[in-house]
């Protein structure tokens, strides 16, 4: 049997959704397997953002250790 192996992805959202960053690094871990049934185990490593400026930036990142 396979051992999973532990890899970092990470998600943004430029709506500064934390969710929607979350879900995206997920769903990064997800596509990297090659299983078509696969479960993701994952923990957050970090999370980033910036906001402000003249642009009005909102923009969140979420990084995974994931299992796949």
């Amino acid at each position: 049997m396979k051992t999973p192996k532990s890899m970092s992805f990470t998600g943004t959202s430029q709506r500064g959704d934390l969710a929607e960053a979350l879900g995206d690094a997920i769903q990064r871990a997800q596509k990297s397997s090659h299983i078509v049934d696969g479960i993701v185990t994952w923990t957050i490593e970090k999370i980033s953002g910036e906001n402000g400026g003249i642009i009005g930036k909102n923009e969140i990142s979420v990084t995974i250790a994931a299992k796949t």
